[in-house]
């Protein structure tokens, strides 16, 4: 069964999108029901949000608050709030809306960003491994003659995680944010409020409040230093989600009462019905995903509760013929890598009943492995029956390199080929959709965006041709 979302007020849409851009569906009506989706894109060929396919050929598309925006203009890790309608049984969706607003769009404002944080507008921006970027650079090249759009969501400690960074280099027309208000000061004139290290001016801010959060508008030129002189405040006001409705939120932990009561993003959560086990893991900052329905309070009762680990071993993966064996370590050579082979210990490589000594070169081997500080060490080899000829081949791991306008990237100490043309080569997003080539490479975060690859190893160059290759979630 499928049902038509009820329209929300604009305001409503806003923090929606500020304060649930982690990724979360709003449902009602079950398993064939419909629903609310905020969260960044994933894919495309239609547009994929918290691994829902929402056909958008009839939708409104909306940027920026202006309609009349194309399939062509979202891009993966934007943050986007859908109407329209979802079948969980098939995980599709048709969208009658599709709307994106950046929450922060103007001058970086530090001149030493890091590999994981960069200042604009006065607000620290957090960049994990899956943030997306778009940059002419890496991140570290941004000075405060940089002009950045950011998507993400705010933290308990009011920083903003981003989950894509686009820069600018056209210029802008307007600078805008969405901030969480430190203080206000009505006494000088114009009146002044704080927003972490930016002050944002203007003549009348008696509407506004410690602890709002505003969307702040102002001319390209009108940052000076971290006073920012705004032509308009606007207080965003919260969601109000009605009783019965059930939600599916990913998120982070932004005010914690007690391990079975907090809030992800704006939204309260009772979690007595989960195992303290897992409760006793909540704590400010911490990542989760949860599911349940809202109450007569307002307040989501949840009935699952997962908790997102942003450490994760760098995880590589191979498939390819054995070239070279050598000892001390113990190691196998796969498309001009060594792969250590442990043995002895609790921890010591799965062989799946194969021995270091059984192992042979021409052995066609699928390895999955991981990096210590520059060693791929082997948690799993498997042999395969078959000789690695054709497009047997495969490749997984953490993009070093990426050139665009070539084709090629660096992946575990491999170079890459890829057709931009596309008539070799396919290129997918996160969830196994087809993409272009410009979207796939403007995606890739150097040194933390994972890709698989499917295709050959040419041992005379070196180098892997892709036949297939995806983006990594």
């Amino acid at each position: 069964m499928k049902q038509l979302l009820k329209h929300l007020l604009p305001a409503i849409v806003m923090i929606s999108l500020v304060s649930c851009g982690g990724g979360g569906t709003v449902a009602s009506g079950g398993s064939g029901g419909t629903g609310i989706s905020t969260g960044s894109i994933s894919g495309f060929g239609s547009i994929f949000v918290n691994g829902i396919e929402f056909d958008i050929s009839g939708a409104t598309l909306e940027r920026n608050g202006t309609a009349g925006a194309s399939e062509n203009e979202f891009e993966l890790g934007e943050v986007v709030f859908i109407q329209g309608s979802i079948d969980t049984d098939s995980g599709t969706g048709v969208a009658t809306t599709v709307s994106y607003d950046e929450i922060l769009r103007g001058p970086v404002t530090n001149d030493n960003p890091t590999s994981s944080s960069i200042e604009v507008l006065g607000q620290q921006v957090l960049v994990l491994p899956s943030t997306v970027l778009q940059l002419t650079g890496v991140l570290t090249d941004l000075d405060t003659s940089s002009i950045v759009e950011v998507s993400g969501y705010y933290n308990a400690n009011r920083n903003l995680v981003a989950t894509r960074i686009v820069e600018i280099t056209s210029g802008i027309a307007s600078i805008e944010a969405k901030l969480f208000v430190s203080s206000i000061d009505t006494n000088p004139s114009p009146d002044e409020l704080v927003s972490n290290g930016l002050t944002v001016t203007l003549a009348d801010l008696s509407h506004v409040s410690p602890d709002d959060l505003v969307q702040v508008e102002a001319a390209s030129g009108a940052l000076s230093g971290l006073t920012l002189t705004a032509t308009s405040v606007t207080v965003i006001q919260p969601a109000n989600l009605a009783q019965g409705t059930e939600i599916e939120l990913e998120g982070i932990v932004t005010t914690y009462i007690t391990p079975e009561n907090f809030f992800v993003n704006v939204i309260e959560v009772d979690a007595t019905g989960i195992d303290p086990a897992l409760t006793a893991l909540i704590a400010l900052n911490v990542r989760v995903e949860v599911e349940g329905v809202i109450n007569a309070s307002g307040i989501l009762v949840a009935d699952s509760l997962e908790i997102k680990d942003e450490e994760e071993d760098v995880q590589l993966e191979v498939s390819g013929e054995i070239s070279d064996k050598k000892t001390v370590p113990d190691r196998v050579t796969v498309q001009g890598n060594d792969y250590v082979i442990i043995t002895g210990t609790p921890d010591a490589s799965d062989l799946h009943g194969d021995t270091f000594d059984s192992l042979q070169t021409g052995h066609c081997v699928h390895i999955h492995a991981f990096d210590d500080s520059g060693d791929f060490i082997i948690e799993e080899l498997e042999r395969k029956d078959d000789p690695c000829n054709g497009d047997n081949g495969e490749i997984e791991g953490t993009v070093s390199y990426a050139n665009g306008s070539t084709g090629e990237l660096t992946v575990n100490g491999t170079t890459v080929i890829t057709d931009i043309t596309e008539v070799t080569t396919t290129f997918r997003g996160p969830n196994d959709n087809p993409i272009s080539p410009e979207s796939f490479f403007n995606s890739i975060s150097i040194d933390s965006t994972e890709i698989h690859a499917y295709g050959s190893y040419n041992s005379g160059t070196g180098e892997f041709s892709a036949t297939d290759i995806m983006i990594e979630d």
